[in-house]
């Protein structure tokens, strides 16, 4: 006997979830969010020949990414706007080129809206002192290996422990 909610082939033909009314709602409010935000492309690195890494707008029309970026970060300037992109590309890069670590920093700088240059600049500083803080407090391998969480020293593997480790001299 085949049951109602199955096919002719055994299988189930679930019905899928359904939204409550307050996922609705905040789904209908991220998309308006989303919609009011101008438009900015990615950026890409390509590893050129050697260890040169070239930075470029992941669009179709590189003139129009370019435009697209530097609006968001509030200059015309294109000499500051490659200046700024390749800071925040060696702070997102942890070794090697890093095309996700620099396209969370130019978000981050992206989001604080920059309406110019100096805005741009603050705004690369806070994406940068925040990723080296949060790298900072990022557990050790040394540390994380013992069971009681505390360094070969003695001293706590907490961030706050981590500080007064090192700058307690």
């Amino acid at each position: 006997m085949i049951n109602s909610s199955s096919d002719a082939a055994g299988t189930d033909l679930a019905k899928p979830p359904e939204m409550t009314p307050e996922e609705r709602a905040v789904l209908s409010a991220h998309i308006a969010r989303r919609k009011q935000k101008r438009p900015s492309p990615r950026v890409k690195l390509v590893e050129k020949a050697g260890s040169s890494v070239e930075l470029s707008a992941d669009h179709p029309i590189p003139h129009l990414g370019n435009a697209l970026i530097m609006e968001s970060l509030g200059t015309a300037d294109f000499d500051f706007y490659n200046g700024l992109l390749t800071q925040l590309a060696n702070v997102g890069t942890q070794g090697k080129p890093d095309e996700r670590g620099t396209n969370f920093l130019l978000a981050m700088v992206r989001g604080i809206g920059p309406k110019d240059e100096i805005e741009a600049m603050m705004a690369a500083q806070m994406a940068a002192v925040h990723m080296t803080t949060m790298t900072f407090a990022r557990p050790s391998p040394m540390w994380t290996t013992s069971s009681s969480r505390t360094a070969p020293n003695g001293h706590s593997t907490s961030w706050r422990g981590r500080l007064r480790c090192r700058w307690k001299r």
